[in-house]
């Protein structure tokens, strides 16, 4: 069974409503011969779990920004602190 590439542009422009309802009353759909079910979760979360759950699928494939590095001084036998940024 293929699994639904939740980072692809297809899978992110699907709303937050069609998400949370396949979650909570599952699906059934046919890919290529195969019907794929996912059971419903209704019994188990609550709506407001099934929205965390939304949200935090809307994570996968964001990349996090990167920490700033600390500049370093060329070796001259002693180390300066990095510049302060200016605001």
């Amino acid at each position: 069974m293929k699994l639904t590439d939740m980072t692809s542009a297809a899978f992110k422009a699907k709303k937050d409503a069609e998400l949370k309802d396949a979650i909570l009353n599952g699906i059934k759909v046919d890919r290529g011969g195969t019907t794929v079910v996912m059971s419903p979760y209704k019994d188990e979360l609550t709506p407001e779990q099934a929205d965390a759950l939304v949200a935090y699928v809307r994570t996968f494939g964001v990349k996090k920004a990167k920490k700033a590095k600390k500049k370093r001084v060329p070796d001259a036998g002693v180390i300066a602190p990095a510049p302060t940024p200016v605001r």
